[in-house]
């Protein structure tokens, strides 16, 4: 019989960086250990308490490397927020503990080493972070996403990034999204706070695409799933309303994604990017794909079908991802899940990332044959188009790229890591 021991991990800050987190702790609990989170105020508030884990917050602030003043203040902040995390500890006399990104990952681990607590680190990105260089020395082991020249066994061991299981459900995924099987869809999407370059080129370079049908029917219209972040959505949405396009933020943007049961596609509770418009049974206009509009429906309820839809935000992505056949994104951590689901993409590397990490990433998979990269300078609503429109009409090369993706993934890798916690803690 397993004992059943307990687990913290600090993590926060953006999806990036919880969403693999918890990839982890599945792992762990599924072996019947208790997790327990710290984090902050940011994404982990919402993401760690629905997927059924106890936050425990504290105060932390991330440094600021332009304004003096503003890292004066995180600094401060910092020495409070290890002293919180030590009580934690004292507390939850946790087993082993593990960094799992964000800056409230070094202090939770400083607060582990203080108290001569196991530490894992983990490192999603193709450098190590500033807490991770400060800490690795320190831990019995760092976990790498990708490698990384000169940090090697024992204490540096290339696991990959962790992340959810990946939405086998193909054709439920498309179902979801009111997508039928020979319409071509690419998924756009850059953070929680999305990417501001990219955004602006989707809108303005991806509507009215056309492209061979996934069934070889000949062309037919392109889907354009687009999500664009909280930020810019208010200023995309009307520009994409006026085009005949969707715009769907809130409760309305959330609905695709969960991880619920459907029997069939029904007006009812499709929420789609390539829609047209139809009446549910108490007279609410609601959208549709054209080619999911039952049968009975008539052309005075029908209009015709737009071909992009822009959310706020989806999460979790992985629904988003199965339904795609290309993906256009920035080369964050996120690039795991991309191949974690086998599509192919065209990534365009945030040129301002520590150490210019996005770069390195985009070129890991653009080495792989699973991507093609366009650097943000370089990045325009043309050259974009041209880019994707390229890539839809070869289907020969989309396909070797989704292989070739699909063999960069590590999907062992939150099991891996949750083994090495376990080491860590003696067991």
């Amino acid at each position: 019989m397993t004992t059943s021991r307990t687990f913290v991990i600090g993590a926060g800050g953006t999806a990036g960086h919880v969403v693999p987190a918890l990839a982890v702790a599945d792992a762990l609990r599924d072996a019947g250990h208790r997790v327990v989170f710290v984090g902050g105020d940011r994404e982990e508030q919402r993401l760690v308490p629905e997927a059924g884990y106890e936050l425990r917050r504290i105060s932390v602030e991330g440094f600021s490397r332009t304004n003096p003043l503003k890292a004066a203040r995180a600094g401060g902040r910092a020495v409070g927020a290890v002293r919180a995390a030590r009580r934690i500890l004292r507390e939850l006399q946790p087993d082993a503990v593990m960094g799992g990104g964000g800056y409230v990952a070094g202090v939770v681990g400083a607060a582990a080493v203080s108290r001569r607590i196991p530490l894992v680190l983990t490192e999603a990105d193709s450098h190590l972070g500033v807490s991770n260089r400060m800490l690795h020395s320190r831990a019995h082991r760092v976990c790498l996403g990708f490698p990384i020249a000169g940090r090697d066994e024992p204490t540096f061991l290339v696991t990959g990034r962790p992340v959810p299981p990946p939405f086998a459900d193909h054709a439920g995924a498309r179902a979801r999204f009111g997508l039928d099987e020979r319409t071509p869809t690419v998924l756009v999407f850059g953070g929680s706070l999305g990417a501001r370059s990219v955004n602006e080129a989707a809108v303005g370079g991806l509507t009215g695409l056309r492209a061979p049908a996934l069934d070889g029917s000949g062309e037919t219209d392109v889907a354009v799933l687009h999500a664009s972040g909280r930020r810019d959505f208010p200023d995309l949405a009307p520009r994409v309303r006026a085009a005949g396009g969707l715009a769907i933020d809130g409760d309305e943007a959330t609905t695709v994604a969960l991880e619920d049961d459907r029997d069939g596609v029904s007006p009812k509770d499709v929420r789609v990017v390539a829609a047209g418009r139809t009446m549910d049974a108490g007279g609410t206009e609601v959208p549709v794909i054209a080619d999911a509009i039952p049968t009975d429906a008539t052309a005075e309820n029908v209009e015709r079908a737009a071909t992009y839809a822009l959310y706020d935000y989806l999460s979790p992505l992985s629904p988003a991802l199965a339904a795609c056949d290309l993906v256009v994104a920035r080369s964050g951590g996120s690039i795991a899940e991309v191949t974690a689901h086998g599509r192919p993409a065209v990534l365009v590397p945030y040129p301002h990332a520590a150490a210019d990490h996005q770069t390195a990433n985009a070129r890991w998979m653009a080495d792989g044959g699973a991507a093609v990269v366009i650097t943000d300078p370089d990045l325009t609503a043309e050259g974009l188009r041209d880019a994707v429109v390229g890539l839809l009409g070869d289907p020969t090369r989309l396909r070797t790229m989704a292989e070739a993706s699909a063999a960069l993934a590590r999907p062992d890798a939150a099991r891996a890591i949750a083994d090495e916690v376990l080491a860590a803690a003696g067991g």
